[in-house]
């Protein structure tokens, strides 16, 4: 775990910054993900960093969406700021409506999407929505534009 732990923290780092949970909390969850993320994890699947990486996002955003549901209230440095269960966090505010969609398709089914390269996730988004009628030209926006939130949310 070691060798992993910076990117581990950057991950928690970056819940924590959008959902105002307590940072050890979700340090904590992050570490349990990583843990059965290397239980699963197959060296003939790609690099341990980037399924790392994919895996605990999915996971810490299945648990933000569980904490949001059970918690109606997150801490604030100053005072309490009442939030309803289904308000997205900022990361959600910032997605277009495409790329909202895609997120949802992929958190539906995050199992089939985990193990894959991330030229492989594009490609599933694609047949899939394309099965549902979107244009490629809509795909790919949505998809740039959930990258582009993802970055953002990374880097700040």
């Amino acid at each position: 775990m070691e060798k992993y732990i910076n990117l581990l923290r950057k991950i928690a780092w970056s819940f924590h910054k959008t959902s105002r949970l307590e940072w050890d909390e979700l340090f904590s969850e992050t570490i349990q993900a990583y843990y059965n993320a290397m239980e699963k994890y197959d060296p003939k699947k790609g690099a341990v960093s980037t399924f790392i990486t994919v895996h605990i996002t999915f996971h810490m955003l299945n648990y933000l969406k569980s904490t949001r549901e059970k918690n109606a209230l997150s801490i604030d440095d100053t005072d309490l700021i009442y939030q309803p269960a289904n308000n997205p966090s900022p990361f959600w505010e910032e997605l277009t409506k495409d790329a909202n969609e895609i997120a949802k398709v992929v958190l539906s089914s995050s199992q089939k999407f985990v193990c894959l390269e991330l030229n492989q996730v594009e490609e599933r988004i694609i047949n899939i929505m394309s099965n549902q009628g979107w244009s490629v030209e809509r795909i790919e926006s949505a998809l740039y534009d959930l990258k582009q939130a993802c970055d953002y949310n990374f880097e700040n």
